[in-house]
Order: structure tokens, then sequence, then C-alpha cells
């Protein structure tokens, strides 16, 4: 089968691509430790994320950087962050031994108060090896 590309779907493609592996990189380098950082500090990420799909897609100063994010398929940096900071919580509750286990203790217990109990019942039945 033979995948044929307008120059304008190319040129998003490629543009798209080139916030992926650059500007992207860049804002996800360090995003468990700025998370906790002032709102007002991680809505300039926003902008710069908005900024930049807004020119992938060639689309209007006016688009709702939603709309982008769905056309897209790239998820709100919000989520983004989250989603590292529970997947190295995971990686070191996994790892016997892992000398950043007292620290992301309480951030575990912070996030598990802000799920429901189904998320809760998750932690339970894989219990940390201390």
């Amino acid at each position: 089968m033979q995948l044929l590309l307008t120059h304008g779907e190319l040129t998003k493609k490629v543009l798209f691509t080139i916030y992926r592996s650059l500007i992207r990189s860049v804002i996800d380098y360090g995003a468990l430790a700025y998370n906790s950082a002032s709102n007002n500090l991680k809505q300039r990420l926003d902008v710069i994320q908005h900024k930049a799909l807004r020119i992938a897609c060639g689309a209007f100063f006016s688009t709702a950087a939603s709309a982008l994010q769905v056309e897209t398929s790239d998820v709100p940096l919000s989520l983004r962050r989250s989603q590292q900071e529970l997947k190295y919580i995971v990686k070191v509750k996994a790892t016997k031994g892992h000398s950043a286990k007292p620290v992301t203790v309480r951030s575990l217990e912070q996030i598990i108060s802000l799920y429901s109990q189904k998320l809760w019942n998750i932690f339970r039945r894989y219990p940390s090896n201390q």
C-alpha cells in the first residue's frame, strides 16, 4: 500500500515531529522537579505548547488549545506531568531498596487521597517490598 501525502499534510507531519522531538522533549525533561512550581510558571509552558501546535497545524491564532490537542492527539502538559510522576512512583515502589522510596511515599499518599477507592485497591494488591 502506498501512502500519498499532500504538501500540507507532509508539512504538518514534519512540523509536529519537530515539536515532539525538540520542544516537547525539553518541556518534559525535569517535569517531575518543576511539577510543584506555581501554576503561573506551568502556564508559560502551556503557552509554548499551544504556539507550537498552532504553527504545526497552521491554525488561526484564536484556535483553542484543547482543539489543537485533539487535532494532534497531544495531551495537555499537566496530564503528561502527572503521568510521568505516576510512572516514576510506580517504578520506585516496585524497586526493592530504591533510594527515593522515602520521598515518594508521601507523594503516593497524596495521589491516593485524590483518587477513588478503586485506585487504592490496585495499590493494596501490589504491596511494596520494604
